[in-house]
């Protein structure tokens, strides 16, 4: 995780100006995701899915972990409900009304030789109770 912070006395961040920190977890903690999608909520950074390495990826499942913003602790977060499945290069939104997360389009790892669908379904993970919820087919 690369942390950007703005100079001293500043509130935008700049890529040639301020301070770097880059900190590194194992896998177990937090294991490579790449392209995933980051979605803050107040103090905490929800991350969902990822394409990751394939001997991790886990068919019909979604991976979700949280951030703490002030700590930069990461915690597996194991939600509940009809998951959109190893979900990657999707977008996600965060609606403060429902306290979810929407997920939609990106692609589904589907079994090995199936090949990558697109993902057809609109999601949100609901952050109350951290439950999965189908919304609609997106194409609706």
């Amino acid at each position: 995780m690369i942390v950007l912070r703005p100079p001293t006395g500043e509130t935008d961040v700049a890529l040639d100006e301020g301070e770097v920190e880059i900190y590194g977890y194992p896998t177990e903690t937090f294991p490579p995701t790449d392209f995933h999608s980051a979605t803050l909520v107040g103090d905490r950074i929800i991350v969902i899915g990822g394409l990751g390495y394939r001997e991790a990826r886990r068919v019909g499942q979604t991976p979700v972990f949280s951030l703490d913003t002030r700590t930069y602790r990461f915690e597996r977060i194991e939600a509940k409900g009809e998951c959109p499945g190893w979900i990657y290069e999707h977008t996600a939104s965060y609606d403060r009304d429902r306290n979810g997360i929407f997920v939609r389009f990106g692609r589904i790892v589907a079994e090995p030789d199936i090949g990558e669908p697109i993902n057809p379904h609109l999601s949100v993970l609901l952050l109350d109770d951290m439950r999965w919820d189908r919304v609609k087919a997106a194409r609706d």
